[in-house]
């Protein structure tokens, strides 16, 4: 199911019978350098349980769907760095380094900026 605001985007996926949310992602579109218009991923999550099923995959898919609709060119996303699982999670979807956050997350914990083009 899908929420849509002017430039936000919200996603989210229910479990049958019991419609608990196991999955959410939420997205806004950012101008940039040059004027360029990017998607950004604010946040994503699957309950543990469900995770390994294909859940994040098909709701960022649903995103860069609606993006490329939009003529949006390119998705990003910040991670943490020591977060092994999610960055290994998003390279397998296609995304790439874009650029180190230096002491971006609290306690002085590096991030990555992780970019995908969308075609």
């Amino acid at each position: 199911q899908m929420i849509l605001l002017p430039d936000h985007f919200v996603y989210h996926v229910q479990s049958d019978p019991e419609q608990k949310v196991i999955g959410y992602i939420v997205a806004r579109l950012e101008k940039h350098e040059n004027n360029t218009i990017k998607g950004h991923i604010l946040s994503i999550s699957v309950l543990k349980e469900y995770q390994g099923r294909g859940i994040g995959k098909l709701l960022v898919g649903r995103l860069t769907t609606e993006l490329k609709t939009k003529n949006i060119k390119t998705v990003t996303l910040n991670v943490m760095k020591s977060n092994t699982n999610a960055v290994g999670f998003y390279r397998h979807i296609g995304f790439t380094k874009y650029k180190k956050l230096v002491k971006y997350y609290s306690g002085n914990k590096d991030g990555l900026q992780l970019i995908q083009a969308l075609s």
